[in-house]
């Protein structure tokens, strides 16, 4: 248990956050709603919303009406954003941690 412990105190403190992000991708990317997607991240996020100028590689995505973009902070540092639409389905998601 200890050990489980210091490896996520060290994706908070290191750069093997970066991996971890890279492990869990392909699951990410194939959740299709922010239900799904939200049940997919674990509990090492957290999630705002945000507009795209402030995200790093959606930041020239325009919105249509009725969209909105969400940021997911894994480990309190990679950021993960993602176009939803009215009905919370996944538009777009970009891995702005890459």
């Amino acid at each position: 248990m200890l050990f489980v412990g210091a490896v996520i105190a060290l994706c908070y403190i290191t750069p093997l956050s970066y991996f971890y992000c890279l492990a869990r991708e392909k699951s990410w990317l194939a959740a299709k709603t922010e239900a799904e997607l939200d049940s997919r991240m674990w509990a090492f996020y957290t999630k705002r919303g945000i507009v795209p100028s402030n995200s790093m590689w959606g930041w020239s995505y325009i919105l249509k009406p009725e969209e909105r973009m969400i940021q997911y902070r894994v480990f309190a540092k990679e950021p993960l954003d993602v176009v939803l639409d009215r009905e919370s389905r996944i538009v777009v998601a970009f891995t702005s941690y890459e």
